[in-house]
């Protein structure tokens, strides 16, 4: 028969039983604490910055910003990190943030290519306008 040996939380006793003996289940002071994302120290969203864009503590580069570097543009996690100067923990915050919250940060990135589109048609660049005036009317010798 083996012998399990437990350490009381409590007194730091050792006792001992043996396996055969039924283990109640006992409650963990865990189970009722309320648990929070590791994110919500490392992302904030503030109305007066980015327009109100999830974006890195302390920062300006907003978690879209991070997504589109990384799952968009394929530039690496470390390459994102040096190049910002972020810590990691930022860089997985920002990723995660978005797995969590993935449906309206999508949306906040289509709207965006659609506002960008809509500004490029309503504003056609210098040579677009050069090239749809008519040509000069050829000089007379």
């Amino acid at each position: 028969m083996a012998k399990t040996i437990t350490q009381s939380r409590k007194t730091g006793k050792h006792s001992s039983r043996s396996s055969s003996s039924k283990i109640t289940p006992r409650t963990s002071p865990r189970a009722s604490r309320v648990t929070t994302p590791v994110y919500d120290r490392h992302i904030e969203v503030s109305q007066d910055v980015r327009g109100g864009k999830p974006r890195v503590a302390g920062r300006r580069i907003a978690v879209e910003d991070i997504v589109t570097m990384h799952l968009y543009h394929g530039q690496s996690i470390q390459h994102i990190i040096d190049s910002y100067n972020l810590a990691p923990v930022q860089v997985y915050a920002a990723l995660t943030y978005y797995y969590d919250h993935r449906a309206e940060i999508d949306q906040s990135l289509a709207d965006g290519v659609t506002r960008y589109e809509s500004e490029k048609a309503a504003r056609p660049s210098l040579l677009t306008q050069k090239h749809s005036q008519a040509p000069a009317a050829p000089k007379a010798p």
